[in-house]
C-alpha cells in the first residue's frame, strides 16, 4: 500500500511537456551536502531523453548539471550533487526535463548555504610566529582567524617586543595564563605604535607574515556573522573557564584570559578583551555579556586575521 497524490490538469498536459516537482528537502542543502532530488510525475506522453538541474546566485547566470544515464533516458526520480558551493550564499535552483516536444522547467526555489564555522582555514590550517609558536586557524564566515591568543615575544623581524611608545615605559605584555604562555598586550605594543588610519587599513603588528591585527570593522564583521552581540557571545566563548560557559560553536575559543589595567596594576579575571588595530576600540566579554568599548590603558588578547597587513617595523 502506498500514498496517492492527484494533480490538476495543467498546461504541460496540453502541450505535451513533462511535469516535475522538487522535494522540499532542498532547503536543507549546504556547501558540502548539496544533492537535491526531483520527481517526474508526468512525461508529457513522450519519452524523457534528458533531465537535470540549473542553479546559480541569480536566475540569469545559471550552471547546468545533466543527470548522466547510460540509456539516454532520465529516471522518474533523480538527484545530483551540485559540486562546490559557497558558504553563506543564497542560490536559485530549478529542475528540468526534456522530451521531443520541448523542455519543461520547475519554478525556481531558493536555498541559503549555512555559514562555515569551526573548521580550519583550507589554505592555512596553522601559522607559526617568530618564536616558533604554532597556532591553529579557524574559518568563520569569510574570515580566517588564529584559533589561539598570540604568545609571541618578538616581531617578525626578530626584534624583541618592547613598549617604546610610552613614557614612563610600560610593560609590553602581561602573562595571563602561564600554563600556555598566552599574553595580554598593550595597544602600542600590538601595532608598534601605529594605528589604522582608515576602516580598510590593516597593520601587521605582532602577527606573522601574511597576517594582520584585526581592524575594528573586522571584529564587527565577525560578530555580525555570528548573529550580533547577543547571539555571538556564547558562540565565541569556550565551554570551560567561564562561570557562564559558552558553546564555542564558532570554534573561536575565547578563553577568559582577563584584562590588565596598567594605570593601577589591576588584573581582572573572567573577562576577554580582544584588541583591534583601531585605537582604542576593542571587544569585551564580561561574564555573560559582550560589548564594544574603548580603553587605552587596558591590556588585552590579540588574534590575527589572514591577509598581509601594513608593516610598521
Amino acid at each position: 500500500y502506498s500514498t496517492v497524490r492527484c494533480i490538476k490538469n495543467t498546461e504541460a498536459a496540453v502541450t505535451g511537456l513533462p511535469t516535475i516537482v522538487i522535494e522540499d528537502t532542498v532547503r536543507h542543502l549546504t556547501s558540502v551536502s548539496n544533492t537535491p532530488s526531483a520527481w517526474i510525475i508526468y512525461d508529457g506522453g513522450k519519452e524523457i531523453t534528458e533531465c537535470g538541474w540549473q542553479y546559480g546566485v541569480s536566475t540569469t547566470d545559471l550552471t547546468s548539471r545533466v543527470i548522466p544515464n547510460s540509456s539516454d533516458k532520465c529516471p522518474i526520480g533523480f538527484g545530483s550533487n551540485l559540486g562546490s558551493l559557497q558558504p553563506n550564499t543564497t542560490y536559485y535552483l530549478r529542475a528540468y526535463a526534456v522530451n521531443e516536444n520541448g523542455t519543461a522547467y520547475t519554478d525556481f526555489v531558493t536555498f541559503t548555504t549555512p555559514i562555515m564555522m569551526n573548521q580550519p582555514c583550507p589554505d592555512a590550517p596553522t601559522v607559526t610566529d617568530y618564536d616558533g609558536n604554532v597556532y591553529n586557524t579557524v574559518l568563520i564566515g569569510n574570515q580566517c582567524w588564529t584559533k589561539e591568543d598570540m604568545k609571541t615575544t618578538h616581531y617578525v623581524t626578530g626584534s624583541e617586543i618592547v613598549d617604546y611608545n610610552s613614557s614612563p615605559r610600560r610593560r609590553p605584555f602581561y602573562y595571563c595564563t602561564p600554563s600556555d604562555s598566552s599574553k595580554l598586550y598593550n595597544y602600542s605594543t600590538v601595532t608598534n605604535g601605529y594605528y589604522a588610519n582608515t576602516v580598510a587599513d590593516t597593520i601587521q603588528g605582532i602577527c606573522p607574515n601574511g597576517w594582520h591585527v584585526p581592524t575594528f570593522s573586522e571584529i564587527q564583521e565577525l560578530i555580525n556573522t555570528l548573529g550580533g552581540l547577543s547571539q555571538a557571545e556564547r558562540k565565541l566563548k569556550t565551554e570551560y573557564g567561564w562561570t557562564s560557559s559558552g558553546t564555542n560553536e564558532s570554534g573561536f575559543g575565547a578563553y577568559p584570559a582577563g584584562v590588565y589595567y596598567s594605570y593601577n596594576s589591576l588584573f581582572v579575571n573572567e573577562q576577554y578583551n580582544l584588541l583591534s588595530s583601531e585605537y582604542p576600540q576593542n571587544l569585551r566579554i564580561e561574564g555573560s555579556s559582550m560589548r564594544y568599548m574603548g580603553g587605552s590603558q587596558q591590556y588585552g588578547s590579540v588574534r590575527c586575521v589572514k591577509g598581509q597587513g601594513r608593516t610598521t617595523l
